[in-house]
């Protein structure tokens, strides 16, 4: 493509972005050397390029919509194409920064508990997690305190299904502004919606069989009550894991994490909502189910995760 025909294809895309399927004028004399330039029927060229495309062969004025041509050819079927933007596989900037962010602690411990799990699987070895049947859990405690770090963890071990209802929230509200907004500000969203999203969750074949660990669920008494009623006989909470921690702890956590929404602001409105809403729910759970809790105020993700193991171990074996 010579600089001519250039600049009459940037006439083209920056003057009429919106053009879609249209039937087309192909130009072919602009030099005696070039190739037809297709143009649509009826398109007013941008009045800064005219001039640029003046031939010894075609003389455009600034208000003409189609130069007068020595031989014009119609081409009834030919289109312009819509222009598509580029799709890319490249992760977003907040997915790369969690994605440099991933702990490798964290990692090796989710492997040597998935590879554990492969090894009971095949005979190798029985634990108390083997002979227990299906567990249904919740996992319980304030925002940035690890719980979906220690339920993935539990959930590769024990083999339960890991559901965490934040990620059901993500998902949901991907193409959906709204939601999506009132989230990023911290803020808890329709009940309804949530106790859809769980009970059609906790619906499939998998948790029927495998059981289910919730993660940071249920979080307001509303939604305490409404659980209650979709847990239909054999999927009720056998015991809640609580975990707690220092808040300076937990707002260093928090804005490590990368997401979206975690930021100071959104921080202290989560806090509120837990204090007021979510921990009234737990100390009611307290009271009528087993409560795991690790040794201490630990802080490290295999101290928390060992010591918990040990003392969900020691509860099923003593059922």
């Amino acid at each position: 493509m010579n600089c001519i025909q250039a600049i009459a294809a940037a006439a083209l895309v920056l003057a009429f972005p919106h053009v879609g399927h249209a039937r087309v004028l192909a130009i072919q004399s602009i030099t005696t050397r070039s190739a037809p330039v297709i143009l649509p029927l009826g398109a007013s060229l941008a009045p800064s390029l005219a001039g640029s495309l003046t031939t010894p062969s075609l003389s455009l004025t600034q208000n003409l919509v189609i130069p007068t041509l020595q031989t014009p050819v119609y081409l009834p079927n030919t289109v312009v194409p819509t222009a598509t933007p580029r799709t890319s596989n490249a992760a977003s900037p907040a997915e790369e920064k969690r994605e440099k962010k991933k702990n490798p602690v964290f990692e090796n411990l989710l492997a040597v508990a998935k590879q554990s799990k492969k090894s009971r699987q095949s005979g190798n070895s029985v634990t108390a997690f083997d002979t227990a049947g299906p567990l249904h859990l919740t996992i319980a405690g304030p925002p940035g305190v690890g719980k979906t770090t220690q339920a993935k963890l539990i959930a590769a071990k024990t083999g339960v299904v890991h559901i965490s209802v934040g990620q059901l929230l993500r998902v949901y509200a991907a193409d959906k502004p709204e939601i999506r907004e009132r989230m990023n500000q911290g803020k808890l969203v329709s009940n309804k919606l949530v106790m859809r999203l769980v009970s059609e969750r906790l619906a499939k074949a998998d948790v029927q069989t495998r059981g289910y660990i919730l993660d940071g669920f249920p979080r307001r008494p509303v939604e305490e009550a409404a659980l209650q009623e979709i847990l239909t006989d054999g999927l009720q909470l056998d015991a809640m894991i609580r975990l707690d921690a220092p808040r300076a702890v937990l707002k260093r956590r928090i804005l490590a994490r990368g997401r979206e929404d975690d930021t100071s602001p959104v921080f202290k409105q989560r806090m509120q909502i837990y204090r007021s809403k979510t921990l009234p729910v737990i100390e009611k759970l307290e009271k009528e189910l087993p409560t795991l809790t690790p040794d201490g105020r630990m802080t490290k993700i295999e101290s928390i995760y060992e010591s918990l193991i040990g003392r969900l171990a020691r509860w099923i074996n003593s059922r």
